[in-house]
């Protein structure tokens, strides 16, 4: 039982919390200066090989190979940095096609019970293989590894860890858990003709299930921008916030432990990444460390401004470099 609990916990931490900040931070966000409006409401040691071969895609992990003890291997101080990278469909990933809609880089800290997760808008100006272009473009230039090298060189990190997410793991885990409870906080109505995105939500105490879960993460405003979030993004973050604690709680009582199954067969088919399996297990034996009380959500200082008739987020250079080295992601 102790194992499943930790394993739980461990998903919940390398699939759910990525996931769901996924959301936090772009989904269905046109642009950053669109989403800056207010509304009133009336170590890593060891590198997977293949994750050196440019476009070549993503290193998956292998469920049926059986793991030895001594493959078990820690991280390094026992913490770990990687980048998290949100995606519409992990099937199109060989066609480099795909939207890094969500650009993160998350550290967790087995000691000391941390998580720290910043955000990098996907709009951020920076160099892109010698040209300023948008971040979120470096995966379709170069795949994982043009899209980490890029990160690395503007942050001045040296990550070597990527995890990448599909969105619909949000809808299936949501569905396997028989969904969430949550006071949702006013009356929720949006719908979108072009792509056939629908959001009707009403407000008070409810169980959400996964397909009313996604409405609730995208939501922004009401059509005629009748309501909104007062602090524009901001106040989107917060109330994302408070869902992703609200999940982390309820997945981890008794009663969902035995839905595991069906989360461990989401993990496998909706997350892909090049931590290595021997450090994963490393990281589930610990995992009963970290506390959701101590997840620390950043995102990179700057602000919103057309060039050219393009949206991009431009930085603060000099406060992006102090807070990557507050939160000791160098």
């Amino acid at each position: 039982m102790k194992f499943i609990k930790t394993f739980l916990i461990s998903l919940v931490v390398f699939l759910s919390i990525g996931t769901y900040m996924f959301f936090i931070s772009s989904e269905g966000v046109p642009s950053i200066l669109a989403d800056s409006t207010p509304f009133e409401d009336s170590d890593v040691s060891e590198v997977d090989e293949n994750a050196d071969k440019e476009d070549e895609g993503i290193v998956k992990t292998e469920p049926n190979k059986l793991i030895e003890k001594t493959d078990i291997v820690a991280f390094d101080n026992n913490e770990v940095t990687f980048l998290m990278l949100g995606v519409d469909a992990l099937e199109e990933h060989k066609k480099n096609s795909i939207r890094t809609d969500t650009i993160m880089v998350m550290h967790c800290n087995f000691d000391t019970g941390e998580m720290k997760i910043l955000s990098i808008p996907r709009d951020t100006r920076l160099l892109v293989k010698g040209s300023l272009d948008k971040v979120n473009h470096a995966y379709n230039y170069g795949g994982v590894n043009l899209t980490m090298k890029t990160v690395n060189d503007f942050l001045g990190t040296d990550i070597k860890y990527y995890v990448m997410i599909d969105y619909r793991a949000v809808k299936e885990i949501v569905d396997a858990i028989g969904g969430v409870a949550l006071n949702v906080p006013r009356r929720m109505e949006y719908y979108d003709p072009t792509d056939g995105f629908r959001v009707d939500l009403k407000k008070g105490q409810q169980i959400l299930d996964g397909e009313k879960s996604m409405q609730y993460l995208r939501w922004r405003k009401n059509n005629a921008m009748t309501a909104g979030y007062r602090e524009g993004d901001v106040g989107r973050i917060e109330a994302q916030q408070y869902f992703l604690k609200e999940f982390i709680k309820q997945t981890l009582t008794p009663k969902n432990i035995t839905k595991l199954p069906k989360i461990v067969q989401t993990y496998f088919r909706r997350v892909d990444t090049n931590i290595p399996i021997k450090h994963i297990l490393n990281g589930i034996s610990l995992a009963n460390n970290l506390d959701s009380e101590k997840i620390e959500m950043e995102i990179i200082p700057g602000y919103g401004q057309y060039i050219e008739d393009i949206s991009y987020f431009i930085v603060k250079k000099n406060e992006m470099y102090k807070l990557v080295e507050e939160m000791g992601l160098k």
